[in-house]
This record gives structure tokens, sequence and C-alpha cells, in this order.
């Protein structure tokens, strides 16, 4: 495809408005569009955060999180060419698994992905989405509230994984008269996240004995004004070494020095919500209940969302051999890289499961697996973080033939004390990413861990149809309710012919 010619186009979302989270968004790319060539092409969209303390995206995802299900028909809707269920999990394992430092600085510049520092904690002075404070001098410095503190809006251009418009070949939208996508959004609570979490020590026992409600009070922390997960207006719970607590509000925040010391902190004003005695030595942070009610008013708003397209024009000759196949009995055939979904539920207490997994596919590379906690939507962690403790072995099973021939260990209690994961399963993984076309530079699998097989052989693919195929996970001790989702990498034909637009799994 070298010698064609090519531009840049965009294909604006059906309604030109605010989106927001469990909203579809809708594209229509008309038939005149041609031929695109999917490594050019990318969703293009403005992303602001809105809630009542200092929020980022997924650590891991960034703006790919945002997406809960992608779906493409052909333009008439009649047929349902490709659904990626589940889109931010089966994201994470190909963005985590794939990532090197350069691409990882790649989708900060491009997907809204936070820096974080070399401890692992967000980079507060740098961060994307709240605003950040202006520079200030070492001198008594109020700062106050101005709108809202997540006021940045942040530009994002992705790739969407997908075998027709991410894929790496040229593909002819005009052979399925043009195409409709949709994009389904996610909950807030599972995309978006609290910017730290934590508690913060105070540096000075100013609080006095009991506090009463509304009256002004103020403390130190150690931290600078930069690097504060809270901003005015924050509620917040105070909780000395004794275990008494009591919520204050946040009414201003200053550059300070610490009273009896040479250094800067952050004096913190506030009005007790509560009246408590709060003694020396007490810790600051988010309490349980503040956690919840923001999660309630948790939001995002996406706007100017738009798909740039990079046509090509091919020579006359072979868009006529293309018409040409397409109006013969045998048609046109497009074989597309993508993934099916199979959820099961592992119930509560089982030290063993068993779970089916139905295939309606006569060509899989492979099967990946991930182990979820049904609870994992919280705005303090990533909800996209796997890590299924307690697993001890795992062990697919085609027609009841075990797939390796023994079940494959993985003694996932001994990340505790710093153990390594079984090597076997860790070269399981390897082989079975590398059959879905996933280029491996990373093998984070302390932190996400995933089960997976390749079940073709030589990076070939396997005829799962009509089989019966299971998976069975062994749990030391017993586990809790988890949600398994379990993505088929496959490879499906999508064939146009004077009969019509066929599917074939």
């Amino acid at each position: 495809m070298s010698q064609f010619s090519s531009q840049s186009t965009l294909a604006p979302a059906e309604h030109q408005r605010e989106y927001t989270q469990g909203q579809i968004i809708k594209f229509d790319v008309p038939a005149f569009y041609g031929m695109i060539d999917p490594r050019q092409s990318f969703l293009r969209m403005n992303i602001e955060l809105v809630g009542d303390c200092k929020l980022r995206l997924s650590k891991q995802l960034g703006s790919q999180s945002l997406i809960s299900a992608l779906r493409i028909y052909d333009h008439s809707n009649a047929q349902l060419l490709e659904n990626i269920e589940n889109y931010g999990e089966l994201a994470k394992i190909m963005n985590v698994y794939g990532d090197n430092e350069t691409l990882k600085h790649q989708r900060q510049l491009l997907e809204a992905v936070d820096t974080e520092t070399a401890l692992g904690h967000l980079d507060l002075q740098n961060a994307l989405f709240f605003k950040q404070l202006p520079p200030l001098a070492d001198t008594t410095t109020d700062l106050v509230a101005s709108g809202s503190v997540n006021a940045n809006r942040v530009q994002v251009a992705m790739r969407l994984m997908s075998g027709i418009l991410g894929g790496d070949k040229v593909f002819p939208i005009n052979a399925f008269g043009g195409l409709r996508v949709e994009i389904e959004l996610n909950r807030a609570v599972k995309t978006v996240m609290m910017a730290e979490y934590g508690a913060l020590e105070t540096n000075c026992p100013t609080l006095g004995a009991e506090i009463p409600a509304g009256e002004v009070e103020e403390f130190f922390l150690k931290q600078l004004v930069e690097t504060l997960p809270f901003s005015v207006g924050n509620t917040v719970t105070i909780k000395d070494d004794l275990g008494v607590e009591v919520e204050v509000k946040i009414t201003g925040i200053a550059r300070e020095l610490i009273p009896a010391s040479a250094v800067y902190g952050s004096k913190i004003t506030c009005v007790a919500v509560d009246i408590a005695d709060c003694g020396i030595g007490s810790k600051v942070f988010f309490g349980r209940t503040v956690i919840d009610s923001m999660a309630k008013d948790l939001n995002f708003k996406l706007t100017n969302v738009e798909m740039c397209l990079k046509q090509v024009n091919p020579p006359e000759s072979y868009v006529s051999d293309m018409v040409k196949q397409m109006g013969s009995d045998e048609g046109l055939s497009i074989d597309i890289r993508t993934y099916d979904l199979v959820r099961n539920n592992i119930i509560n207490g089982q030290k063993v499961n068993e779970q089916p997994i139905r295939s309606f596919s006569n060509r899989v590379y492979s099967i990946l697996s991930v182990l979820t906690p049904n609870d994992s939507d919280t705005l303090e962690t990533d909800s996209f973080a796997s890590l299924p403790a307690g697993l001890q072995s795992y062990a697919y099973a085609i027609d009841g033939q075990l797939n390796p021939n023994r079940a494959v260990e993985t003694h996932l209690t001994t990340l505790v004390g710093g153990k390594h994961i079984n090597q076997q399963s860790t070269f399981e993984l390897q082989k079975a990413l590398e059959s879905c076309g996933l280029t491996i530079r990373n093998l984070p699998v302390r932190r996400d861990f995933l089960i997976a097989r390749a079940v073709g052989r030589y990076g070939g693919v396997f005829n799962l149809r009509e089989r019966n195929l299971t998976l069975r996970t062994s749990f030391e001790p017993a586990t809790p309710s988890m949600l398994c989702l379990n993505y088929l990498c496959s490879l499906r034909r999508l064939n146009v012919s004077n009969s019509g637009i066929v599917v074939i799994p």
C-alpha cells in the first residue's frame, strides 16, 4: 500500500454534545470514505473530570479506561462486525504487557496517563486534570478556592483496540456500505480515581482537646502545598493516636514555616464538622463516609469527540478487482484478529471452581482469563488492577482433556513473602500473548497477574466451536466472590459477496 496516496479526514460523533458516564457515542462513517489505514487513525476528544477532590484517570489505562464496550456494524446495522466488551480490562492487558518506557511516555502524551514518581506515587506537581498551584514565595500565602479543583480540560488521541479500526491492514469501509461505530462509556467510579489516597501526618498538636462544631481551627502538615492530595472545600478526617476521629472541612491552605522548625509545610485552616477530642500525633485522610459521598457525585465530561481517519486512495485497478470480488459468489473475504468475551462468576467460599467457556469460533489463537474482585470499582484504587491473591493453580480442559496435560501452579499466596510466581505460568502467559500478536516488552506478573493459554500450535489457530472448554481454578484459602473475564482471541472472517455480508466466527 505504500504507493497509495492518502489524506486525513474527520468523522464527528453523531451528536456534537457533551457525553458523560454510561452513555453511548455513535459515529456514522459513510462509504465515500473509501479505504482507511487503521495504523494512522485514532479517536480524539477533550476530557474533564468532575468531583470534589483531586482526580485522575486509571493509572494504567488513562483515557482507554473510559470505554466499556466497542461495537462496529455495517452501515445498515444488519451485521455486527466486531464487538469487544469489557474493553478496559482487555486494553490493560495489552498496555501493561506491551509497554516499554518509550510507549509509556507516548501514552502519557496522548492518552492522559499521569506521570508517577520513582516510588509509584502520582506526580502531584505535574498532574493533568486538576489546577496547578501558582509559584509561591517562601512566605505565608493564602490559597483561595476558585471554581472546581479539576478544572483542566485535557485533549487525548488514542488508537482503538479493534481488528477493524486498530488493525495493521488497510480496511475497505466502502465494501460494507460504510460503518456504524458505537462506543459505550464506563461508569465514572470505574475509570476515575483519587489523585492520591492515604494518611498524612500532622507536625504539631495544634488541635487541642475538644473541637467545637463550626469553630475555625488550624494545623500543619509536613507536605508542601504543591504535593497535597487535598484542596480547599474538601472534608477530611483527623485521627489521633488514641483512635479518636473528627471530621473537618478545609477552608484555607497556605505555605508557611512549620512552628519551631525551619522547614516549610502546609498550614490548613478548617472548620470542625463534628464535636470531638483530637490530640497529639494526628493523621489526616479522606474517611470512608467522605469517599462514599464523593463517589456519588463523581463524573466525567467528554466534548469535541471525533474519529480521525487516514483515507488511502488505491489505484483504479485495485478498486475494480475488489468490486469484482464483491459481486461474485465467492465474495471478498477480510480476516480480522479480534476478541470474544465469556463472563463467569466464581462463588464466594469455593476452593475449587470449574467454569464453562462457550466458544463459537473455529479459529482461536489464545484464551486470556482475568480474575477481578466483584467490589473492585472504588474511588481510592485502580479498578483495573488484577492480582487474585490465593490462586494456587489453574487448568484449561478441552473435551475433558487438560491443556496442557497437568494443572499449572501459580502460588500467588507467596507474593506477600516476596517469592516468585511459578515459571511455567509465566511461560504459558508469554506464549498466549505472542499468539495474540502482542510484542511482549514487560512482564509485571507480580502486579497484574493473568491466566492464559495458547490453544493453537506455533502461532496458529484451533477450532473451539462445539467443543467443551472449561477453566478450573484452585484457591487457598477459599476465594471471595470474583468475576472471571475470559477473552478468546480469534480470527474472524468478514465476507462480502453477491449474497450480502456474512460474519464467520
